[in-house]
């Protein structure tokens, strides 16, 4: 369980300049107002649980750039370390702090929304969530990606973080490249515009010109959680859509929207074998047809039959309950939708394409319910990663198609070795992955889904085993697989190690290093990143294994980085 109580406080001083800055409203330092803050949202089991989280001893909840250069000054001044959040999703990582005297910048406040529709960008602030973002591009005819996190994740906090969603088979699965511009407040308080907001607000159509730009600073492969400063605004690239409105169907949680049918159609298709499934993506690929494209995980087939239910893990474990590895070793299946974004004619065309390759790979197709909970909104995502009330993704990434379904046959096999008991079985299932960028690049998630109860140490169905061979293989057996397989996954020194997770790799430990040492000298901005990993593996001896050890010194000790 975390700090229930916090060993220092704001000083006086520090207080009240906070006050002067954002008003006596919007600050505050009430114990019972800041344990809010404390322990939500994802991964809470690692960093809440492993009482690594702590209560913030002050929240303050800013109203524009100016106010929150003002308080990361206030911070410097007085030494606080701070961490910031909008949509509160991750907060427990940001949270999971080293010390206990940190300060809580609530961004949520800042929510406003502009859209270009004649240059196709929108300004956004960091309360901005997808669902609002996408409701009006569609008014406008435009599009964005939404990641499986759901519609009610910060847009500018996922594109910082990763910003990879299923419809970045045709919207560039790089979120660098779909940030035209930013405002970025410094760890010390000074406001940088980089890329085309330096020439003001409405000039965000343009990316920045050719060569590095200074949104690496804040965003390269994977963030930095906050140790970098706090973004406060983002120009973000928006794409042509079709100009049919999508119609909604259904009450509450049994609610979805229905597609226009000569503009959008999903299709289900049904492979023989993997091979001829993951032969089909690359040769959708080639023909540069659909809109997207994903292996089906059998389970999520259980899900769709029980969502928007009371009942719904009861129905759920009644479902998958009478799965068998024999039955999921036959299923192949793959999900398409096509969008006819310039007219029905290219629907048609995309159809008559993808029946042919379908049948040369020996699949059958046949057209999916017309309706989408998913694509464009992930309005879903709470049953569709929650079956069992805990989550892991134990590593996300994007590299070739061979490399990420290499990774997840490999992480299925360490898995099934001597982790099986410990989360739902999921009977040999294929990780699931799909294709970005028009099969330039794959995508692959392993995910892990144990039952909540037996990770919480206050229930008395507590395993303290589980507990430690879930973060065993998250520390040391998945990066194992990716420093192997090569993959490089996106928890990258947020999750995992600094000195494990990317050291076969990107050289991740020198940079975060260098880049901390100029831009975060004090160590303020999201104290304890990006070393909880480090934390974690401190509280929990044995978890980094000496298998995993031995291997990085091979793999670092390799011709190819120069030795």
């Amino acid at each position: 369980m975390s700090s229930a109580k916090t060993e220092k406080s704001i000083s006086g001083e520090a207080y009240q300049e906070l006050e002067a800055i954002v008003g006596a409203k919007y600050v505050t330092a009430n114990p019972a107002e800041c344990q809010a803050y404390t322990g939500r949202g994802c991964y809470m089991e690692i960093y809440w649980w492993q009482n690594i989280s702590r209560r913030p001893v002050c929240v303050v909840l800013p109203g524009s750039t100016e106010e929150v250069a003002g308080i990361i000054k206030v911070c410097n001044r007085y030494e606080i370390p701070y961490f910031c959040g909008s949509a509160f999703g991750w907060l427990p990582i940001a949270s999971g702090n080293l010390r206990d005297d940190f300060l809580c910048i609530d961004l949520k406040r800042m929510d406003k929304l502009a859209i270009d529709e004649k240059n196709m960008y929108a300004l956004v602030e960091p309360g901005v969530i997808y669902a609002h973002l996408q409701a009006e591009a569609m008014k406008r005819d435009m599009y964005t990606m939404v990641p499986g996190a759901g519609g009610g994740t910060s847009v500018l906090g996922n594109q910082i973080t990763a910003g990879i969603g299923s419809l970045c088979y045709r919207i560039t699965a790089s979120s660098t490249r779909r940030m035209n511009g930013l405002e970025w407040v410094t760890p010390e308080g000074e406001i940088v515009r980089m890329g085309s907001l330096v020439n003001g607000d409405d000039s965000g159509y343009w990316r920045g010109g050719l060569g590095p730009g200074l949104v690496g600073l804040v965003k390269g492969y994977s963030a930095w959680a906050g140790s970098m400063g706090i973004v406060t605004k983002m120009a973000l690239k928006l794409y042509p859509f079709q100009p049919e409105r999508l119609e909604p169907d259904g009450i509450g949680g049994d609610s979805c929207v229905k597609l226009p049918p000569d503009r959008i159609r999903f299709y289900g298709v049904s492979f023989p074998t993997e091979e001829a499934l993951q032969q089909t993506m690359r040769d959708i690929g080639e023909a540069q047809i659909t809109a997207y494209v994903n292996r089906v995980s059998v389970f999520w087939r259980d899900i769709a039959k029980c969502h928007g239910s009371e009942e719904y893990r009861r129905l759920f474990w009644d479902s998958w309950g009478q799965m068998t590895r024999e039955k999921t070793a036959s299923m192949h299946v793959a999900r398409v939708m096509i969008i006819g974004y310039a007219s029905p004619k290219q629907l048609e065309y995309e159809e008559r394409v993808l029946t042919d390759i379908v049948e040369e790979n020996g699949g059958k197709l046949r057209q999916a319910k017309q309706t989408d909970e998913s694509c464009f909104m992930l309005s879903n995502s709470p049953d569709v990663w929650m079956m069992t009330g805990y989550f892991a993704s134990l590593t996300i990434g994007a590299a070739s198609l061979r490399c990420a379904i290499k990774t997840g046959d490999e992480f299925r096999r360490r898995w099934e070795e001597g982790y099986l008991a410990d989360a739902m079985d999921q009977h040999h299932e294929v990780p699931w992955y799909m294709p970005l960028d028009q099969g330039r690049q794959g995508y692959a998630e392993t995910d892990a889904f144990s039952d909540s109860r037996k990770l919480d140490p206050q229930n008395p169905l507590f395993d303290r085993g589980i507990m430690f061979r879930s973060q065993e293989f998250q520390e040391s057996v998945m990066p194992l697989i990716e420093t192997t397989t090569g993959f490089p996954s996106v928890f990258s020194t947020t999750i995992g190690c600094s000195y494990t997770s990317d050291a076969a790799r990107f050289n991740t430990p020198a940079w975060v290093e260098r880049f901390q040492k100029e831009f975060n000298p004090q160590g303020l901005a999201a104290a304890g990143f990006p070393y909880l990993g480090d934390k974690l593996a401190e509280i929990m001896p044995g978890v980094i294994t000496d298998e995993f050890k031995e291997t990085v010194k091979r793999v670092q000790a390799g011709k190819w980085r120069g030795q």
